[in-house]
């Protein structure tokens, strides 16, 4: 009970929710300063967009040392009861399986973002757009745009 009273249960830990706001609103904003120039809406979006990607990779960060070091991955696992329909733990299937989705989305946008930001001048390097052959970068934004 999150503060004794019979009628509240504690699903998550502050650190927990504020990790998931933090990754909603980066990926809100990544997804509004990735495709708003896409339809004609021109404006400076490139520093709010490599940004909003840091502080995603940071959440993402903090999230696995929290996760892998003192919480219990198989909460979150399907596992064969879920299959079968027996009483869900603390997650249901459903939640499983859009954690799953969504863990696959940000990973593959992290690990085909972080690659990209050598294409952009920022305050800790200069733009370096030979890193990758011209195809390589090609799959890499083609995986990026899909995450």
């Amino acid at each position: 009970m999150a503060d004794g009273s019979p009628d509240r249960i504690l699903r998550h830990a502050a650190p927990d929710r504020v990790f998931h706001w933090v990754t909603a609103l980066c990926v809100l904003t990544l997804t509004a300063t990735g495709l708003l120039p896409v339809i004609g809406i021109k404006f400076p979006w490139i520093l709010v967009h490599w940004i909003a990607g840091v502080l995603l990779t940071l959440a993402v960060l903090f999230h696995l040392f929290r996760s892998l070091s003192w919480r219990k991955l198989c909460a979150i696992w399907v596992q064969r009861r879920d299959l079968r329909g027996e009483k869900a733990g603390k997650y249901t299937l459903a939640q499983k399986l859009m954690h799953h989705a969504m863990t696959v989305m940000v990973l593959l946008a992290v690990v085909t973002g972080l690659p990209m930001m050598v294409r952009i001048d920022t305050p800790f390097w200069e733009r370096n757009p030979y890193l990758f052959a011209e195809s390589t970068w090609g799959v890499v934004y083609v995986l990026h745009g899909f995450a």
